[in-house]
């Protein structure tokens, strides 16, 4: 099974607040399909998914668990916290496997207001979960994950945090032997979630790349740089 489609994401906890990463791109053999795909599903208020694998069945079981949640609310007049949430994700990975499975993979990024507090959580498609401070999903893991070993530090602010996405996304464009696309950042806290632009003074609207989003995306590949430079 080639994880060369599958896509690359990560993500991990700072002091008040956590971050995941994803890239836009949705390859499949040679070709890229799609230049841009927010791959990063918010599921709740306070939670966001991660999502890599097949592309129908990470679509699919990210707005599966967006719908339960959202019937659970109603039924229940009460909101999962993000404890909940994992051991609903990973119950529905597990089930599924023995009858039809979801070729995903996810990692879950969340803040508690109960408690203050973020959260982070790594699922594969056999339904394995883990709780990490920092982690990956697809080939860039055997990149990152010894980079947030050293460069990760307990109660990281935000500008520490954003400068060791930097880091990655960085070693990624130079080692990585698939040129990575454009990346998506985004983060929750007490205040919910939001999209983090790096480049600050480059901002690509998805209606140029995707006619049919609204949100910004984080970096521009260099052919859509000079098509942007030519003259009109």
């Amino acid at each position: 099974m080639s994880q060369l489609g599958f896509g690359n994401s990560f993500g991990f906890i700072g002091k008040d607040y956590a971050l995941v990463a994803s890239d836009c791109s949705v390859p499949r053999s040679i070709v890229t399909m799609k230049s841009y795909d927010d791959k990063i599903q918010q599921v709740s208020s306070r939670t966001l998914f991660a999502l890599t694998g097949d592309v129908g069945d990470r679509k699919n079981f990210g707005e599966f668990i967006e719908r339960n949640l959202k019937w659970y609310e109603m039924r229940n007049s009460r909101t999962l916290d993000n404890e909940g949430i994992a051991n609903m994700t990973r119950n529905t990975l597990a089930q599924s496997l023995r009858r039809n499975p979801y070729l995903t993979f996810v990692i879950q990024a969340g803040y508690d207001i109960d408690t203050d507090t973020p959260s982070l959580y790594w699922f594969d498609y056999f339904g394995s979960m883990a709780k990490p401070t920092a982690t990956a999903q697809g080939l860039c893991s055997y990149f990152l994950l010894s980079l947030f070993d050293r460069h990760w530090k307990k109660g990281m602010d935000l500008n520490d945090g954003l400068e060791l996405v930097k880091l990655c996304i960085d070693q990624l464009q130079k080692r990585y032997v698939i040129k990575t696309s454009a990346f998506i950042i985004k983060i929750v806290d007490k205040d919910g979630v939001r999209q983090i632009d790096l480049t600050k003074n480059i901002s690509l609207d998805r209606k140029d790349v995707d006619p049919d989003a609204k949100k910004t995306v984080t970096g521009i590949p260099e052919a859509m740089k000079d098509s942007q430079n030519q003259p009109k």
